[in-house]
């Protein structure tokens, strides 16, 4: 794999642009059938284009502010997170700015908006916002494995590690690896429920309050 550099602890390896497409083409293929990407491009037809050029919007956007776009060696699965102590503008908003998906600009918003809110106010923590396995590899566990690996170093580092369940399959792996539900289900109009999910570091105090 070109241009790899380890991120100290955390599962996967860090990649460089010239890796980025691949890492689209796995996350557009693990989201394909998501109700959130169902609600953002509702047209059948052209939604495996525009989910494809949204992510690479969201991937780009992700490198260029701080971001981790991190990947296995054959591309069977990526996550994008950011770092505990991260400030800035998300990504999705940053993607606007690309040509084609202005017309993003009323669900992306309401979208950021409504997400922002529940994570305002955490303690430090990895934010996972994007985690995407290729269909023809689910199920070989690299979900769990991913999951062991955010715990493991978020307990090193003494964070907490925050995530959200888009669909009812994530969030059942999420729970069953020891990732709770953070408060009550995070509405869309007329669209899916986001779970939020949240793991404190091991032999901390009180969970957050949602």
């Amino acid at each position: 794999m070109s241009g790899v550099e380890r991120a100290p602890g955390l599962p996967l390896s860090r990649v460089a642009g010239d890796e980025h497409p691949r890492v689209v083409d796995t996350l557009a293929s693990a989201f394909r059938d998501d109700p959130l990407f169902a609600w953002l491009f509702p047209d059948q037809t052209t939604r495996p284009r525009r989910s494809a050029e949204f992510l690479q919007a969201v991937v780009e956007s992700t490198a260029d502010h701080g971001g981790l776009v991190m990947a296995s060696p054959g591309h069977e699965c990526a996550y994008l997170a950011y770092p505990p102590g991260w400030h800035g503008v998300s990504a999705e908003d940053d993607a606007l700015h690309h040509p084609g998906l202005s017309d993003l600009a009323d669900a992306v918003g309401t979208l950021t908006r409504l997400l922002g809110r529940r994570r305002h106010g955490l303690p430090p923590h990895l934010y996972c916002n994007y985690i995407g396995t290729r269909p023809e590899a689910q199920g070989r566990g690299w979900g769990r494995e991913l999951m062991a690996g955010f715990a493991s170093w978020c307990d090193s580092e003494g964070v907490g590690c925050y995530a959200e369940a888009s669909s009812p399959r994530s969030l059942a792996l999420y729970e069953r690896v020891g990732f709770p539900r953070l408060g009550d289900p995070v509405v869309l109009p007329d669209g899916p429920l986001i779970q939020p999910v949240w793991r404190s570091p091991a032999n901390t105090g009180a969970e957050p309050r949602p």
